[in-house]
């Protein structure tokens, strides 16, 4: 048998319902994940846009880390990525990929933190 998962696409700049029926996005924190690879790099800011509207609490991120507290974006979301990651996510799961030489990239989950009292 093959693995069968519908894949949804939109556009982060006019995203509201995620694609959902109203009563499904109720359900959304708990069944899904936001699957992000290889976001682009500044100054796209798509990525980030998709972390800050995702109400879920899980993203599955597939590239490059930067280190947001040296100041550094990777190939992969850029700095405003990184720093939302670092702020709003806990990196609970990692894993080498193959990858080309000289990228760093690999799969990454992350859980949402918990919002501060």
């Amino acid at each position: 048998p093959v693995p069968w998962v519908e894949v949804q696409v939109a556009d982060a700049r006019t995203l509201d319902t995620w694609g959902l029926a109203a009563g499904s996005l109720l359900e959304l924190p708990e069944k899904w994940a936001l699957h992000l690879s290889w976001p682009p790099h500044s100054p796209e800011t798509v990525g980030e846009e998709l972390l800050r509207r995702w109400p879920g609490r899980v993203v599955i991120f597939l590239g490059e880390r930067g280190d947001a507290l040296m100041g550094e974006e990777g190939v992969t979301g850029g700095q405003a990525f990184n720093e939302a990651l670092e702020k709003d996510w806990e990196l609970v799961w990692t894993s080498p990929i193959p990858h080309w030489p000289g990228y760093a990239d690999d799969l990454n989950i992350y859980q949402r933190r918990p919002a501060a009292a």
